[in-house]
């Protein structure tokens, strides 16, 4: 089953929503795109109705893992994530990876503080250093009215420095207060 973008026929890379929105054009088509599109993801979070855009169950995620039938637009891969036990559901998406996640984390951060505006709380987060995977940049937003989004970049530290840059990743979770 394929996933359905929120808006048809607009599917905006990472970059290309930044870009417009870095060049003080401020709310273009694109930024309404992506606002409208994190604000109905919010609603579902909030309203505890993330079963309603569950697809295809996605291999390697113990049946928890779902390929959501709305992608945000921007994101390179996206799955909800609905688990058995008392964890929250949530909707994690690749925003971007490489070289490119770390350059376009201010300009996602803009995005979604402009979708959301004075609504949310926003934090800037710890880095973590734990494990393999490194948290090098975080960015949390969060109110009961409007729900929780965290941005992030990690980065894995097994390998050489250009193995490290090739496995960057930009991530966003939305999630329910």
């Amino acid at each position: 089953m394929r996933n359905k973008p929120f808006v048809s026929a607009v599917f905006l890379t990472t970059a290309s929503l930044i870009s417009s929105l870095a060049l003080g054009r401020g709310q273009t088509s694109q930024g309404d795109v992506f606002s409208k599109a994190l604000a109905h993801l919010l609603s579902i979070a909030n309203n505890g109705r993330f079963e309603s855009i569950k697809g295809s169950v996605s291999p390697d995620t113990d049946n928890e893992g779902y390929k959501p039938t709305i992608l945000l637009p921007g994101a390179r891969d996206c799955l909800l994530w609905i688990y058995r036990d008392s964890k929250s559901p949530s909707y994690r998406c690749l925003m971007a990876q490489g070289p490119a996640a770390l350059a376009n984390y201010d300009g996602l951060v803009e995005a979604v503080s402009s979708a959301l505006g004075d609504r949310v709380d926003r934090r800037p987060g710890q880095d973590d250093s734990s494990g393999l995977w490194r948290i090098v940049r975080t960015t949390r937003f969060a109110s009961p009215s409007v729900g929780q989004v965290d941005i992030w970049v990690e980065q894995y530290q097994g390998r050489s420095r250009r193995a490290r840059e090739e496995d960057t990743m930009l991530n966003m979770t939305i999630e329910k207060f």
